[in-house]
């Protein structure tokens, strides 16, 4: 599914299920992507990034629930890639509130037949980018996170102390929901 330049795409429910493309194996978003509910699943980003979503740089995706889980990326993002546009710098948008999932996904997976998810290789969930001095960054929404919501993230050239999320209130600490992929960094919440 492509969700043009200065187009709308929104899903309510339902399922993206089986595709595979060089970049965005499930939705590739340059306009903006709003999910309110069903599941991006089994796809696979051949040669690129973002199995599930991938987000280009000036692009935007609203998850507000639903699940983005069993898809694999050959690059980074087996679940979604927040990506930078090179040429201007700009970053994607990444916002979510509600009982958004994004877990399960992997780099270099294989297919399980019996599930249609991708299993194995390394663990991918939300991939946000890096380019020169700009990073992508997660942004929760109006409401906030639920308590079952579940987002596993990497972030391009790690570093102590960076910032991978915006927009959260300060009473409400969201660690144990935004999870590190890279067992060597940890989520901790900024007060």
């Amino acid at each position: 599914v492509f969700a043009y330049a200065k187009s709308t795409l929104n899903m309510y429910g339902g399922s993206i299920t089986g595709n595979s493309s060089a970049g965005g194996g499930g939705v590739s978003v340059k306009g903006t992507f709003r999910m309110y509910g069903g599941s991006i699943t089994g796809n696979r980003s051949t040669d690129k990034s973002g199995g599930g979503v991938f987000i280009s740089g000036g692009g935007k995706f609203v998850m507000c629930g639903g699940s983005i889980t069993g898809n694999s990326a050959d690059a980074e993002g087996g679940g979604v890639y927040a990506n930078i546009d090179p040429d201007t710098g700009n970053a994607s948008e990444f916002i979510v509130s509600g009982n958004a999932i994004i877990a399960d996904n992997v780099k270099n997976g294989e297919l399980d037949s019996s599930t249609g998810k991708y299993t194995g290789g390394t663990t991918s969930n939300l991939c946000l980018a890096k380019h020169n001095n700009t990073r992508a960054t997660i942004t929760i929404g109006e409401g906030g996170l639920g308590n079952n919501a579940s987002i596993g993230v990497y972030v391009e050239e790690p570093a102590d102390g960076v910032t991978i999320a915006t927009g959260a209130t300060a009473d409400k600490n969201y660690s144990g929901i935004i999870v590190s992929d890279n067992s060597d960094y940890e989520v901790a919440h900024d007060s």
